[in-house]
């Protein structure tokens, strides 16, 4: 795949999340960053390993084979890869001849944090960003799935904007015990949003004023360049 963002040296040197953690089990995952495929498996250390997605010997995908106590092998002729990508076993070879030099695998940069797997491609020209608020116990992270909407990019900024449906859609998770009330402090544009709590107006607006049509030219500001036909409810695909 070609493009400027495949092609970008910046984005290569960078690094990216391609998984969450709790997806790396059993079986390899294949993955795509940059236009590259890559995939992904937990090697018998236990540390998550990423490499191109094709085997040395007949290019075949990797991520077709199986993992067995750490080692990924390949599906089409059997060769098996452990930690550091290092060739282990070549079923073909006499008992006792090692794999040549090419047959190794050599790995992307691949990290764990955050209960995600993030890989660089390139030569890191940074270390993955820092969330302080992982150690700050008042908060709670969650990683969620990877999801797929057949849907125009303006119509997901909507959604991402839209907090007065989460009462509604979100009604078996966070958006359970949430008020249906969106305020607004005066005549300014804030809009305070508490994710463990309610929708509630800020301590020091004592006038705080529930905006009912309004509200599409604030939280909805994209509406008018939404494309209406795509449906925000059904328009979203789990994979």
């Amino acid at each position: 795949m070609n493009g400027i963002l495949c092609n970008s040296a910046a984005l290569a040197n960078s690094w990216h999340p391609v998984a969450r953690s709790v997806e790396i089990v059993a079986q390899p995952v294949a993955v795509t960053l940059l236009g590259r495929h890559v995939v992904v498996w937990r090697t018998p250390s236990g540390s998550v390993l990423a490499v191109p997605d094709r085997c040395p010997h007949r290019q075949a995908p990797l991520s077709a084979g199986t993992v067995e106590d750490g080692r990924l092998q390949c599906a089409y002729h059997g060769w098996t890869f452990g930690d550091e990508g290092r060739c282990v076993r070549v079923p073909s070879a006499l008992e006792g001849v090692p794999p040549p030099p090419r047959a190794h695998l050599t790995p992307y940069g691949c990290e764990e944090r955050y209960g995600l797997v993030w890989v660089c491609i390139g030569t890191p020209s940074a270390t993955i960003p820092t969330i302080a608020q992982e150690a700050d116990p008042s908060f709670r992270r969650i990683n969620t799935p990877v999801e797929v909407w057949r849907v125009s990019a303006t119509r997901m900024v909507d959604n991402f904007l839209d907090i007065s449906h989460f009462p509604y859609v979100h009604v078996g998770t966070f958006g359970r015990t949430q008020d249906t009330l969106v305020y607004t402090p005066g005549s300014s544009a804030g809009i305070a949003l508490n994710i463990v709590g309610s929708l509630q107006a800020p301590a020091d607006v004592s006038d705080a004023e529930v905006i009912g049509d309004e509200i599409e030219g604030f939280v909805s500001g994209l509406l008018s360049l939404v494309d209406i036909d795509a449906d925000p409810l059904s328009s979203r695909e789990h994979i």
